[in-house]
């Protein structure tokens, strides 16, 4: 556990370590959590010490040599009763040699950690069956779907411009900022806006994108071919991966993309391969199907948070049987 949470404070973990720490995450008690990231405290503060004392302690010997106090205080050598500025000019010099570095060294401080902090990745991740909302610097709101992954780093994210990237699915309600657009990456596609409200789903598995405009306006671009749609409130973009072609057409032709929001999934005409992969994916569960091939293809709603509920729907509509085991389900017909 020590280790993954260094990794995860380090950004290091992996996308298949990530599920692994929060699983681990869930079973550590708060008590155990605290005691760790003090020892981690206390352990950082002792590297921080080991790293400046020897520079403090050079800094000492260089004020020593330029105030002649390299003798030993021990001895005993007759002097003139010194005069009252002369001790307060020496004090003040010597005030003067340890305080300026000392300032020195603490801007170069905090400027350093605030570099660090800026250059550090900040990461929202959902699992299976998950859904998040988040609130960025800027005030814009997201709704994270399941399996999904939104990061950006704060020096990217500023007054000029507001870049995220993104893979998965989600709801964006952006801020209005016309001096400071704001820039979703994915490998495949940029979006582009300065402040609108969409659906975007953008998973990389997956054959193609779509965007479902709600109000603004946005601009999709595609990343190989460099070809770029502006999509209008109403409008949906798909982006074919393979070819890096944008098509626009009208919402009342496609499925509703942001159904996920009120726990639904919605279809249009999809294969029923299709629908049983959106049940893994929702659900985290196996079907494994025994089907004649040509099955009709599936207009409708399913819900996503009763899997039963889900299951019986498409009972009804294709006539099968079938056996729940565990996290598998048997479908014959």
């Amino acid at each position: 556990m020590d280790k993954l949470i260094r990794q995860f404070a380090e950004n290091q973990l992996s996308s298949q370590e990530l599920p692994a720490f929060k699983e681990e995450l869930q079973h550590t008690t708060d008590q155990q959590l605290e005691e760790y990231l003090q020892q981690e405290w206390m352990s950082s503060e002792a590297d921080d010490i080991r790293t400046i004392c020897p520079r403090l302690s050079e800094m000492k010997q260089a004020i020593d040599s330029r105030l002649g106090l390299h003798g030993s205080f021990n001895q005993a050598s007759p002097a003139p009763q010194p005069k009252v500025r002369t001790i307060l000019m020496k004090w003040f010099s010597i005030a003067s040699a340890i305080l300026l570095p000392l300032m020195f060294i603490t801007t170069y401080y905090f400027y350093h950690e605030r570099q660090v902090e800026a250059n550090k990745e900040v990461t929202f991740v959902t699992g299976r069956g998950e859904k998040a909302s988040i609130v960025l610097p800027d005030g814009s709101k997201v709704t994270l779907n399941h399996d999904s992954r939104l990061f950006y780093l704060p020096s990217l994210f500023g007054r000029d411009a507001r870049q995220v990237s993104f893979e998965g699915e989600a709801y964006f309600d952006v801020a209005k900022d016309k001096k400071s657009p704001f820039i979703i990456r994915q490998e495949k596609l940029q979006v582009e806006v300065l402040g609108t409200k969409f659906c975007l789903r953008a998973r990389p598995k997956e054959t193609a994108a779509k965007l479902l405009l709600d109000e603004g306006k946005v601009m999709m671009t595609a990343t190989r071919t460099q070809n770029h749609q502006v999509v209008n409130p109403g409008e949906v973009a798909e982006l074919n991966y393979a070819t890096g072609q944008i098509t626009l057409f009208q919402q009342s032709e496609s499925a509703d993309l942001s159904a996920w929001k009120q726990n639904e999934m919605d279809f249009l005409n999809a294969s029923f391969r299709q629908v049983v992969q959106s049940i893994e994916d929702y659900y985290d569960v196996r079907v494994i199907v025994h089907a004649p091939i040509g099955l009709d293809h599936f207009t409708g709603t399913l819900p996503t948070r009763n899997l039963e509920q889900a299951i019986h729907i498409l009972q009804l509509v294709y006539g099968f049987h079938y056996k729940v085991k565990e996290q598998q389900i048997f479908i014959t017909f």
